[in-house]
Protein backbone atom coordinates (compact mmCIF):
# COMPACT_ATOMS: atom_id res chain seq x y z
CA UNK A 1 0.00 0.00 0.00
CA UNK A 2 2.80 2.45 0.85
CA UNK A 3 5.52 3.31 -1.67
CA UNK A 4 8.83 1.84 -0.54
CA UNK A 5 11.28 3.06 -3.17
CA UNK A 6 11.74 6.58 -1.81
CA UNK A 7 15.35 7.09 -0.71
CA UNK A 8 16.23 8.87 2.52
CA UNK A 9 17.68 12.32 1.77
CA UNK A 10 21.10 13.09 3.29
CA UNK A 11 20.82 14.76 6.69
CA UNK A 12 17.32 13.41 7.33
CA UNK A 13 15.82 10.30 8.89
CA UNK A 14 12.44 8.70 8.20
CA UNK A 15 9.69 9.90 10.53
CA UNK A 16 9.02 6.33 11.67
CA UNK A 17 12.62 5.89 12.86
CA UNK A 18 12.42 9.13 14.83
CA UNK A 19 9.05 8.07 16.26
CA UNK A 20 10.47 4.73 17.36
CA UNK A 21 13.51 6.36 19.00
CA UNK A 22 11.69 9.06 21.03
CA UNK A 23 8.16 7.67 21.35
CA UNK A 24 4.90 8.52 19.63
CA UNK A 25 3.53 11.00 22.17
CA UNK A 26 6.84 12.86 22.58
CA UNK A 27 7.25 13.24 18.80
CA UNK A 28 3.60 14.26 18.40
CA UNK A 29 3.99 16.95 21.08
CA UNK A 30 7.21 18.21 19.49
CA UNK A 31 5.64 18.40 16.00
CA UNK A 32 2.46 20.07 17.25
CA UNK A 33 4.45 22.69 19.19
CA UNK A 34 6.87 23.33 16.32
CA UNK A 35 9.95 22.20 18.29
CA UNK A 36 10.49 19.47 15.69
CA UNK A 37 9.81 19.85 11.98
CA UNK A 38 8.88 17.19 9.47
CA UNK A 39 9.21 17.34 5.71
CA UNK A 40 7.38 15.53 2.94
CA UNK A 41 9.38 14.22 -0.02
CA UNK A 42 7.85 15.19 -3.37
CA UNK A 43 8.42 12.19 -5.64
CA UNK A 44 8.45 14.17 -8.91
CA UNK A 45 11.58 16.20 -8.19
CA UNK A 46 12.85 14.97 -4.81
CA UNK A 47 12.15 18.32 -3.14
CA UNK A 48 11.48 18.32 0.61
CA UNK A 49 8.52 20.44 1.67
CA UNK A 50 7.88 21.52 5.27
CA UNK A 51 4.82 19.91 6.84
CA UNK A 52 2.91 22.71 8.57
CA UNK A 53 2.11 22.60 12.26
CA UNK A 54 -1.53 22.79 11.14
CA UNK A 55 -1.15 19.26 9.73
CA UNK A 56 0.06 17.90 13.06
CA UNK A 57 -2.92 19.49 14.82
CA UNK A 58 -5.38 18.06 12.29
CA UNK A 59 -7.28 14.74 12.34
CA UNK A 60 -4.58 13.40 9.96
CA UNK A 61 -1.84 13.52 12.63
CA UNK A 62 -2.26 9.98 13.97
CA UNK A 63 -2.37 8.50 10.47
CA UNK A 64 0.87 10.31 9.52
CA UNK A 65 2.58 9.16 12.72
CA UNK A 66 1.52 5.54 12.25
CA UNK A 67 2.22 5.27 8.50
CA UNK A 68 5.12 7.69 7.99
CA UNK A 69 3.36 9.08 4.91
CA UNK A 70 1.22 12.10 4.06
CA UNK A 71 -1.65 11.76 1.61
CA UNK A 72 -3.53 15.05 2.00
CA UNK A 73 -3.04 18.76 1.63
CA UNK A 74 -4.98 21.78 2.78
CA UNK A 75 -6.40 24.24 0.27
CA UNK A 76 -4.09 27.22 -0.20
CA UNK A 77 -7.20 29.43 -0.18
CA UNK A 78 -7.77 30.93 3.26
CA UNK A 79 -11.45 31.10 4.19
CA UNK A 80 -12.91 34.53 4.92
CA UNK A 81 -13.98 33.36 8.37
CA UNK A 82 -11.12 31.70 10.32
CA UNK A 83 -13.69 29.54 12.16
CA UNK A 84 -14.46 27.79 8.85
CA UNK A 85 -11.96 24.97 8.26
CA UNK A 86 -9.90 24.98 5.08
CA UNK A 87 -10.74 22.43 2.40
CA UNK A 88 -8.64 19.26 2.40
CA UNK A 89 -7.64 17.43 -0.78
CA UNK A 90 -6.00 14.06 -1.43
CA UNK A 91 -2.69 13.51 -3.20
CA UNK A 92 -4.37 10.41 -4.64
CA UNK A 93 -1.78 7.71 -5.31
CA UNK A 94 1.11 10.15 -4.77
CA UNK A 95 1.61 9.49 -1.06
CA UNK A 96 4.58 11.41 0.27
CA UNK A 97 7.06 9.89 2.69
CA UNK A 98 7.81 11.96 5.80
CA UNK A 99 11.27 12.77 7.17
CA UNK A 100 12.77 14.76 10.04
CA UNK A 101 16.19 16.36 10.19
CA UNK A 102 18.82 14.11 11.75
CA UNK A 103 19.58 15.12 15.29
CA UNK A 104 21.78 13.59 17.95
CA UNK A 105 19.86 15.46 20.61
CA UNK A 106 17.07 13.48 22.20
CA UNK A 107 14.16 15.34 23.73
CA UNK A 108 14.08 15.59 27.50
CA UNK A 109 11.73 13.11 29.14
CA UNK A 110 8.33 14.63 29.72
CA UNK A 111 7.86 15.84 33.26
CA UNK A 112 11.55 15.74 34.16
CA UNK A 113 12.18 18.28 36.89
CA UNK A 114 14.99 20.71 36.20
CA UNK A 115 17.43 21.60 38.91
CA UNK A 116 17.67 25.06 40.49
CA UNK A 117 21.40 24.99 39.66
CA UNK A 118 20.57 24.59 35.96
CA UNK A 119 18.12 27.52 36.14
CA UNK A 120 20.78 29.68 37.77
CA UNK A 121 23.32 28.68 35.12
CA UNK A 122 20.81 29.59 32.38
CA UNK A 123 20.15 32.98 33.98
CA UNK A 124 23.89 33.56 34.31
CA UNK A 125 24.26 32.78 30.60
CA UNK A 126 21.48 35.26 29.73
CA UNK A 127 23.14 37.97 31.77
CA UNK A 128 26.51 37.29 30.17
CA UNK A 129 25.15 37.21 26.61
CA UNK A 130 22.23 39.66 26.60
CA UNK A 131 22.51 41.68 29.81
CA UNK A 132 19.05 40.60 31.01
CA UNK A 133 16.22 38.21 30.20
CA UNK A 134 14.02 41.00 28.81
CA UNK A 135 16.72 42.16 26.38
CA UNK A 136 16.75 38.69 24.81
CA UNK A 137 13.06 38.70 23.87
CA UNK A 138 13.69 39.97 20.34
CA UNK A 139 16.07 37.07 19.57
CA UNK A 140 14.55 34.05 17.72
CA UNK A 141 14.03 31.18 20.16
CA UNK A 142 16.23 28.63 18.36
CA UNK A 143 19.10 31.12 18.02
CA UNK A 144 18.70 32.17 21.64
CA UNK A 145 18.67 28.57 22.91
CA UNK A 146 21.72 27.71 20.78
CA UNK A 147 23.63 30.69 22.20
CA UNK A 148 22.65 29.72 25.76
CA UNK A 149 23.77 26.12 25.24
CA UNK A 150 27.01 27.26 23.63
CA UNK A 151 27.74 29.45 26.67
CA UNK A 152 26.78 26.66 29.10
CA UNK A 153 29.09 24.17 27.35
CA UNK A 154 31.96 26.68 27.15
CA UNK A 155 31.64 27.26 30.89
CA UNK A 156 31.42 23.59 31.87
CA UNK A 157 27.71 23.67 32.78
CA UNK A 158 26.44 21.01 30.34
CA UNK A 159 23.40 21.71 28.14
CA UNK A 160 19.79 22.62 28.75
CA UNK A 161 16.81 21.47 26.73
CA UNK A 162 14.43 24.12 25.34
CA UNK A 163 11.78 23.45 28.03
CA UNK A 164 14.28 24.03 30.84
CA UNK A 165 15.41 27.29 29.25
CA UNK A 166 11.80 28.35 28.85
CA UNK A 167 11.00 27.52 32.50
CA UNK A 168 14.04 29.45 33.74
CA UNK A 169 13.03 32.47 31.68
CA UNK A 170 9.38 32.33 32.64
CA UNK A 171 10.29 32.25 36.33
CA UNK A 172 12.56 35.30 35.93
CA UNK A 173 10.77 37.39 33.33
CA UNK A 174 10.86 41.10 34.10
CA UNK A 175 13.97 40.87 36.26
Amino acid sequence: MWPTDQPTPAGYEPLLERRDSVGVQVLKDMLQSGREQAFELRVDDGELLLVAVEDWRSPFCDEMLSSGYKRHYFSPEMPVDPAIPRDVFSYGTDWRKLFVRCSTAQPAPVGRPSSPKKHLAILEAFTAIYGSVDKSKSIPVKARDAAINEWLKANGRGEADPKTIWRALRANSGK
